[in-house]
């Protein structure tokens, strides 16, 4: 997680010089709000659906029994957790850049809203730990990021209609 920035940087530099200036213009944008939103989703993750999900799976134990957690566990639950609210929060960036590509509309992301809504329970639950608690913290902001997706595709459909810059 502390290198990507680093990595980020690399990336760019490596693609920078076959990129015209106008698709450079959208790129700089995307990076930028793509930084945002991945800091958004492992600040989310790590201080609200971390704790709130531990005490959840640590609430299931009998009175007589203590739970034995190693680091080792709590770093992999941790770590898998982060980074997957830090990925989710990719998704509009994702789908702005396919939209301007033109695979994707708003109108084809509406119809196929049901289709995506069972394709994003189904990641949330790959993505999280075995438990439903941590499963719905992921899938709910994952449904509201889709919706602002559609909304954002739709902006940019209409300045690329009206023959402006979308960034």
């Amino acid at each position: 997680i502390l290198s990507l920035p680093i990595l980020a940087w690399h990336a760019w530099k490596f693609f920078e010089p076959a990129l015209y200036d106008n698709e450079r213009r959208f790129v700089i944008p995307a990076i930028g709000l793509g930084f945002v939103l991945f800091l958004a989703g492992i600040t989310m993750a790590y201080f609200f659906v971390l704790p709130l999900g531990l005490k959840f799976l640590l609430g299931f134990q009998a009175e007589s029994l203590s739970p034995i957690i190693t680091v080792d566990e709590y770093l992999r639950f941790a770590t898998r957790l982060v980074l997957a609210f830090g990925i989710v929060f990719e998704m509009p960036v994702v789908l702005v850049l396919l939209s301007m590509l033109g695979i994707v509309t708003s109108a084809w992301l509406r119809k196929y809203r049901r289709h995506a809504i069972v394709g994003l329970a189904a990641a949330s639950a790959l993505l999280t730990p075995a438990d439903p608690g941590t499963m719905l913290m992921l899938l709910a902001p994952m449904l509201l990021l889709y919706e602002l997706s559609i909304l954002l595709v739709r902006m940019v459909g209409q300045r690329e209609r009206r023959g402006e810059s979308p960034a």
